[in-house]
C-alpha cells in the first residue's frame, strides 16, 4: 500500500470482516490511545494514581541501584519455566 488512502481502506475493510471481540476492543484501545496522544493528553496522565506512584517508587528503585538482573530472577524461576 502506497498511499494513507489505501491503507485507511484496507484497514477499514478488515475490521469490517473482524469477528472477534477481542481483537476489536483491541484495535480500539489503540486508536483511542493514539487520539489521546495527539491532543496532548500523555498516557501516563491516565493512569490510576496508585499505578503512577507504583511507578514512581519503581523508578526511583531503579536510580537507587536496588534491582535485580533479569538473568538472576530467570534462575530462581527456572523450574517453572521449563
Amino acid at each position: 500500500m502506497d498511499s494513507q488512502a489505501e491503507l485507511r481502506q484496507g484497514l477499514h475493510k478488515m475490521v469490517e470482516q473482524v469477528k472477534d471481540m477481542s481483537i476489536l476492543k483491541a484495535v480500539y484501545v489503540i486508536l483511542d490511545r493514539e487520539k489521546q496522544h495527539e491532543e496532548g493528553e500523555d498516557f501516563y496522565d491516565t493512569l490510576h494514581p496508585k499505578l503512577q506512584a507504583s511507578i514512581e517508587r519503581g523508578l526511583t528503585q531503579i536510580e537507587k541501584g536496588q534491582t535485580v538482573p533479569h538473568e538472576e530472577v530467570r534462575k530462581s524461576y527456572e523450574k517453572w519455566l521449563k
